[in-house]
């Protein structure tokens, strides 16, 4: 696993460990772990650390899950498949990829390839390496099943920037292998853009609206973060 990840993980696996042990899994309890961007990754590696530590506790949760938006590749191979076992309603670790959002593509072996270009390699010599190179143990790899939240760039004259109808969005559900692109960096406009929560979210309002879920979501998806502080209040505290 990736080792600042893991030592964050090691940290919240101290504070909590007594808890989830000794008072929610003798009372059957399920644990849901999530979080967003640096926070994602640390609870991928919590989930996956406490599901092999419950296996010799007396008593052991009903389930646990990790639900992770926007996580950096933090896994091993095999532990990032093992994540992945099930379809995604059961998978141990359920990790959402919005778009062009960039950290989930922000691999050790990326990284090396950017610099690879920062060094003067061109884009095709770089490609060529990343194609010709076979995995190595040290690569980190998306967690878990993953799930695709694409933006269709058609848009009208109504979703213009000046719109306040959020944008059109569907979804997609596999593993990691099947989603390619996620395993280059890909930089544009909308790299950081779509990291951000508020995006996730109205993302993810607009696929569960399609669905029959009601969702509350703001409209626009840009909402800046000292915005939304002061329309929530004390309930962000």
């Amino acid at each position: 696993a990736h080792a600042g990840f893991l030592t964050a993980a090691d940290s919240v696996l101290q504070s909590i460990r007594g808890a989830v042990r000794d008072l929610l899994a003798p009372l059957g309890y399920s644990l849901l772990v999530t979080g967003h961007s640096l926070g994602a990754s640390t609870a991928c590696l919590v989930t996956r650390l406490l599901y092999a530590e419950m296996t010799s506790w007396s008593s052991q949760l009903s389930s646990i899950r990790c639900v992770a938006f926007a996580p950096c590749p933090c896994m091993d191979a095999v532990n990032a498949a093992g994540c992945a076992e099930g379809d995604p309603s059961t998978s141990l670790v359920l990790s959402f990829v919005c778009n062009d959002d960039a950290v989930p593509r922000i691999s050790m072996q990326n990284l090396g390839r950017l610099s690879l270009l920062g060094k003067g390699a061109s884009v095709k010599e770089v490609l060529q390496l990343a194609v010709a190179n076979r995995l190595r143990d040290s690569d980190q790899h998306l967690p878990g099943k993953v799930v695709m939240l694409h933006q269709n760039e058609e848009a009208s004259s109504d979703d213009s920037k000046t719109s306040k109808k959020p944008g059109r969005w569907t979804a997609w559900a596999g593993n990691a292998p099947d989603f390619p692109e996620i395993g280059y960096v890909e930089f544009s406009p909308k790299s950081i853009t779509h990291h951000m929560a508020p995006v996730y979210r109205e993302a993810l309002a607009v696929v569960a609206s399609k669905r029959g879920i009601a969702l509350e979501a703001a409209a626009r998806a840009d909402e800046a973060f000292a915005d939304w502080r002061l329309r929530v209040g004390d309930h962000a505290a």
